[in-house]
């Protein structure tokens, strides 16, 4: 999909690879040994497509590798579709399974284009992923959300967890690593050719990430804690309509909640002028209500009403960051439901389909000293890495390249 595929950019090379094949060569030696440690945690995985819906409803993929981000929120996000042609999506694009680029890719997937609407990948459901977090499931970096990051890791994209099947990776993005179906070629990509996670002895070529380097929450302060981490997308260039409450509304940016900031400061009328409100300088992000104690005060935030991460009301927190919940925070107090509850805003999907069910994502399967040890000694010191440091391939994109 557009929003799947790559952008192109000339060299594949990771950090130090290209320079020092030693260095491949002992990353190669640990990742085999991840993946033993994680056959052995896991266990066996099965191919069933667990939807977390009935039949119909909204799907947030197969649970042991289940779709990230924020959804049923209003607002729009701008998309590079290749030929320096920019696209529209929805703000809550690859939060779960959809065709999402069904008549929104203006280049590919509009009727009289190739393939077309309703064609081929086009018409393919998929979604977003974390890596870190699929069993049994080998996703691909997505290269269209040039510069986004997710937990401070690239966005990864797959259309098998939505039961889908990849028909654009293989011949519009061939610089992913999961186009090369031999040792080889992969090693030559300087991608690591690893066995799938779930043991199942099959073995593929994927990204670092996928591998099982996933590496440590860089820094508190700016990701959440650990225990409790912001869950939003970093870097998506579009807007969010925000309710403030007795019907005024605010532009807020795509990103909002992805990270911890005093996000009210700047966009917030409340926050505007010589009489702020209680928190302006206070930073916060979106959080799983899932995920988080009730010591670090979730709560589902008014701000975006009706919205969902993997089914779950959408929740906001300021102790995760290291702020002071205010007085009266502008969001709201209201605790979240029990896992399983969906407000009524977020029952229905998007075309009038059945209601949906919360999907319990698998444990984060960091592998903190490994990484640290092995990879990105700069994260323990606080250099935070963008996303071309940790994956230079996308740096300076063609436009001209999907």
């Amino acid at each position: 999909s557009s929003i799947a595929p790559g952008l192109g950019g000339a060299s594949t090379c990771l950090p130090l690879t290209c320079e020092m094949p030693a260095m491949w060569l002992a990353l190669s030696a640990l990742l085999l040994g991840l993946g033993e440690a994680r056959r052995q945690r896991h266990g066996a995985s099965g191919d069933r497509l667990a939807t977390a819906s009935g039949a119909g409803g909204v799907s947030y993929g197969n649970p042991e590798c289940p779709c990230i981000g924020i959804g049923n929120v209003e607002g729009t996000l701008y998309v590079d579709v290749g030929n320096s042609t920019t696209a529209e999506y929805p703000a809550d694009m690859g939060s779960h399974c959809a065709a999402w680029d069904d008549g929104r890719d203006t280049l590919h997937c509009l009727e009289g284009q190739s393939p077309g609407k309703g064609a081929s990948w086009c018409a393919q459901r998929w979604c977003y992923v974390d890596p870190c977090h699929c069993k049994g499931i080998v996703p691909t970096v997505t290269k269209s959300l040039y510069n986004v990051v997710h937990h401070g890791e690239p966005v990864y994209y797959s259309y098998e967890t939505c039961g889908g099947k990849d028909e654009f990776t293989e011949e519009n993005h061939k610089d992913a690593c999961t186009v090369e179906k031999t040792e080889k070629a992969c090693v030559e990509k300087d991608c690591s050719w690893h066995e799938v996670a779930g043991g199942s002895g099959k073995y593929a070529c994927m990204a670092w990430e996928a591998a099982g380097l996933c590496g440590d929450m860089p820094d508190e302060d700016t990701w959440g804690k650990k225990e409790c981490p912001c869950i939003h997308m970093s870097g998506l260039n579009g807007t969010l309509t925000v309710d403030l409450g007795e019907g005024e509304t605010a532009q807020y940016p795509a990103e909002v909640g992805s990270m911890c900031k005093p996000w009210d400061l700047e966009h917030s009328t409340h926050c505007k002028g010589d009489t702020k409100a209680s928190g302006c300088n206070q930073p916060w992000c979106f959080v799983d209500s899932a995920k988080c104690s009730e010591a670090l005060k979730p709560a589902t935030t008014t701000y975006l009403p009706g919205s969902v991460y993997q089914g779950r009301p959408l929740a906001y927190s300021y102790l995760t960051c290291g702020g002071t919940m205010p007085s009266e925070p502008p969001q709201g107090t209201a605790r979240p439901e029990a896992a399983g509850a969906l407000p009524e805003a977020a029952a229905e999907a998007e075309n009038g389909e059945e209601k949906s069910q919360p999907v319990e994502s698998p444990p984060v399967e960091y592998d903190h000293d490994a990484y640290e040890d092995e990879w990105h000694q700069e994260w323990r010191n606080g250099d935070h890495p963008s996303f071309e440091d940790l994956h230079p391939e996308f740096a300076d994109p063609s436009p001209e390249s999907r």
